[in-house]
């Protein structure tokens, strides 16, 4: 009875270090197999593979080292981190941005606007001046031209008795001028008052526009002794569509 008994026992405790062999055996394999399937990943892009590199070329562990004490031992160079700096576009002594220089083609740049240098008036029969607004600046009795009695109006006659109107502008900007009045006289502007006609010169129509800007000034003796004046509006005297005369007032 008791030889079955220890028997029995010894039978038990084969199958149990059996059992414990197989079982380390295939946990083993496992974990050979398990490793295998590791480094096959990391070599084809399916995982990264973790490489044991030399404690010079290990940048965690350097740093740890070098996060608790900055000594490094002697003959081995020590890694400094700290000096490395990305390059920056700014000048370090000015501070101003260096960019490179940008070539600007043809097609960049800004058109020219020329001048044209036409005259504003045309000309027209017998000597006559037309301008774009269809007044016309023929020649007077005495012999001067309309377009050059205008024109006298451009500059000052400080020593012309009484008053005598100038205008800022000159030359062809004077005849623009007018044209701009006669149109505001062709609409039937409320700028524009049309004077009474004096005796014997009913053909003619004299306007007074209010240009509703500075045109010229006041000069002449009086003009001059008053300082100057600024005017506003423009005499305009037709006979038709014939220019007699023209000038701030």
């Amino acid at each position: 009875m008791n030889f079955k008994t220890d028997s029995t026992k010894k039978f038990g405790w084969k199958q149990i270090a059996i059992i414990a062999v197989i079982l380390g055996v295939a946990a083993f394999k496992f974990y050979e197999k398990r490793k295998a399937e590791q480094a096959a990943n990391g070599q084809n892009g399916g995982g990264v593979a973790q490489l044991d590199l030399d404690q010079e070329l290990d940048l965690d562990s350097q740093l740890k080292k070098d996060a608790g004490s900055r000594q490094t031992p002697a003959g081995k160079p020590k890694l400094d981190f700290t000096g490395l700096k990305s390059e920056s576009p700014k000048n370090s002594s000015s501070g101003k941005t260096t960019k490179p220089a940008v070539k600007r083609s043809s097609n960049d740049a800004s058109p020219v606007v020329k001048k044209s240098t036409q005259p504003y008036l045309r000309s027209g029969s017998r000597g006559a001046k037309v301008s774009p607004a269809g007044l016309t600046y023929t020649s007077s009795r005495s012999g001067e031209h309309r377009t050059e009695h205008v024109l006298r109006h451009a500059n000052d006659m400080p020593n012309r008795p009484g008053n005598h109107g100038v205008f800022d502008a000159d030359g062809d900007d004077v005849f623009r001028l007018i044209d701009e009045a006669y149109g505001l006289i062709k609409k039937n502007s409320k700028q524009v008052r049309k004077d009474k006609p004096r005796a014997g010169e009913e053909y003619k129509a004299a306007y007074e526009v209010d240009m509703r800007r500075r045109i010229g000034y006041r000069g002449g003796k009086s003009g001059n002794r008053a300082g100057k004046p600024p005017l506003r509006k423009i005499k305009l005297v037709l006979a038709d569509d014939r220019v007699i005369t023209a000038y701030p007032y």
